[in-house]
């Protein structure tokens, strides 16, 4: 072997096969079954994109989503919210007013619900989308992703407080070979950077991926690392 860990991703967005027809995505729900049961039978790693803002679905979409992205074999899953980028037929049908969005604080919520039906040992690596603002007509409500990402995760811990969890150490571990290695719980810094935290969120321990300089499998307890979401 040669020691090269490859992970394969697609691009599901949906399990809603209404919204899939309706946006020409050129698959149904069964073709990504399909390919996630032919690619495991290899062994490689599989990630898989979601959109959970696309026009016409809702609350009950995402959920299902996550269910059946935790049925199957799939290791990795990265989130989007919708943009919508210039001069395509979707920026044609949401100027003319064919097409709605939902709100932000919707979004937040049914990313909040996605992950908490999602199978915990699934990583996730990406919560929101970004686009240069020059491209798109519409991006995250007008909003940096980071601010998204720091009022998603207030949400949660005012979520998690409400329901009685407590924070929960940073436990470092190998996830998969080459360079990445997991991290066994959702870990994200603030500004400070001296000042980390984490948490775990009623049924689900959150992941992330530190990126380090050596691959070696050697405890990575004690180094400097940059956390990428």
């Amino acid at each position: 072997t040669t020691g090269i860990q490859i992970a394969i991703e697609l691009g599901l967005q949906t399990v809603n096969y209404h919204t899939l027809k309706r946006i020409s995505r050129g698959h149904t729900l069964a073709e990504y079954i399909d390919a996630v049961l032919r690619i495991s039978r290899y062994g490689y790693d599989i990630c898989t994109h979601v959109i959970l803002n696309l026009p016409g679905d809702e609350m009950d979409d995402s959920i299902e989503t996550a269910k059946i992205l935790s049925a199957l074999p799939v290791q990795i899953v990265k989130a989007h919210s919708l943009y919508i980028a210039k001069d395509t037929r979707l920026c044609d049908d949401y100027e003319n007013g064919t097409i709605s969005l939902c709100e932000k604080e919707e979004y937040l919520n049914r990313l909040i619900a996605f992950l908490e039906h999602l199978n915990p040992d699934i990583a996730v690596e990406r919560l929101f989308s970004r686009i240069p603002e020059k491209d798109a007509v519409f991006c995250n409500w007008n909003t940096s992703w980071w601010k998204l990402r720091d009022e998603l995760l207030l949400r949660m811990e005012e979520q998690t407080e409400l329901s009685g969890w407590s924070g929960i150490a940073f436990i470092g571990q190998q996830r998969i070979g080459g360079p990445y290695f997991g991290c066994k719980y959702y870990f994200f810094k603030y500004k400070s950077l001296s000042k980390e935290k984490t948490f775990k969120y009623r049924n689900r321990h959150f992941w992330g991926y530190i990126y380090l300089s050596s691959c070696d499998g050697s405890d990575v307890s004690d180094r400097k690392a940059h956390f990428c979401l």
